[in-house]
């Protein structure tokens, strides 16, 4: 989704229902990954689980590696 395209910006809380609703997401089975400290803040506020992503230290490919070993 692109804000400018739905007048929505995160971390405003609407643009996370609008995404969840627009796809039928339940929340808790919902992963949301950012490196903004503010925008996973208002994503767990609302059930989603997140992976606050540290730029430089780690990937999001990793993700895929770290659910693949367990």
């Amino acid at each position: 989704y692109f804000s400018f395209e739905i007048g929505m910006r995160k971390p405003d809380e609407d643009i996370f229902k609008f995404v969840l609703n627009n796809h039928n997401l339940v929340p808790k089975k919902t992963l949301f990954v950012d490196d903004k400290e503010e925008n996973i803040e208002t994503a767990e506020n609302l059930g989603i689980q997140v992976w606050h992503l540290q730029v430089g230290k780690e990937d999001v490919i990793e993700l895929l590696d770290k659910n693949q070993t367990k």
